[in-house]
């Protein structure tokens, strides 16, 4: 995977069994605000909760499951988690080293903001598939394994929406864990979540509607006319947002 002014380029690698000509390459992005915690303990905060920051008044939803540091070892449980929480639909900006309370019906819990680098108003963060047409192997719970069900042409197939509602019922992809070689490591960019996630706030979008289409399919090579696209899908999350634009406009 690299980036040029054009956008975010994905190419098929050799290191598993893998056809480009049989493939599906999915792409999953969440554009989000989020809050660098620690502390985190109680109960885990789950997709949906409503956080507010007790110095600065600040609100927001949670989006997803929060992405836990690679290099942590605490937990919620013990009350020392500590990562990345993404919300939407914020209203005010939350400060560093100030405690932010998560509510939701019956349970409250508390994390800590991070006393620097707490509050990022939006990036994107980022993951990758890729499936066969045909089945490999016995399919399972480990969603970075070469083994999978096909992903057949003439029907759509989605991966669970958290990595841990991962089965071998659903195992229909290969998530991509990007390794140093890949030239990842830009400005502004991080890998988080096992080198499974690419955070980056350079392709944004912007507070108006898109200049230009920022979707495109496109082949590569002397050999690229034997490539083709078929069964093209997208889904998308529409929300009313003041401050991100609805990913699908005119």
């Amino acid at each position: 995977m690299a980036k040029n002014e054009n956008g975010w380029h994905i190419k098929a690698s050799t290191r598993f069994l893998f056809d480009p000509d049989n493939a599906t390459i999915l792409v999953r992005i969440i554009e989000a605000a989020s809050i660098k915690f620690t502390d985190g303990g109680g109960v885990p905060v789950i997709d949906g909760d409503i956080v507010k920051g007790q110095t600065s008044g600040a609100k927001g939803r949670v989006v997803g499951s929060p992405i836990l540091n690679d290099d942590d070892a605490g937990s919620w449980a013990s009350n020392n988690a500590a990562g990345i929480i993404l919300l939407n639909n914020v209203i005010g900006t939350f400060t560093s080293d100030e405690i932010i309370d998560v509510n939701r019906p019956v349970i409250t819990a508390t994390v800590k903001t991070k006393e620097i680098d707490a509050y990022s108003k939006r990036d994107n963060y980022i993951r990758a598939y890729y499936g066969t047409a045909e089945n490999v192997g016995s399919p399972s719970s480990d969603p970075l394994d070469d083994q999978q069900m096909a992903t057949s042409r003439g029907t759509i197939f989605w991966p669970p929406d958290n990595t841990e509602e991962w089965s071998a019922a659903v195992d229909y992809f290969t998530l991509v864990a990007w390794d140093a070689n890949d030239n990842l490591n830009l400005p502004g960019e991080e890998q988080l979540d096992s080198n499974t996630m690419i955070r980056s706030g350079s392709l944004t979008t912007s507070a108006t509607k898109f200049a230009k289409p920022e979707i495109g399919l496109h082949t590569f090579g002397i050999n690229s006319t034997s490539i083709y696209f078929d069964d093209f899908a997208m889904q998308a999350v529409i929300q009313a947002d003041p401050i991100i634009p609805p990913p699908v406009q005119e």
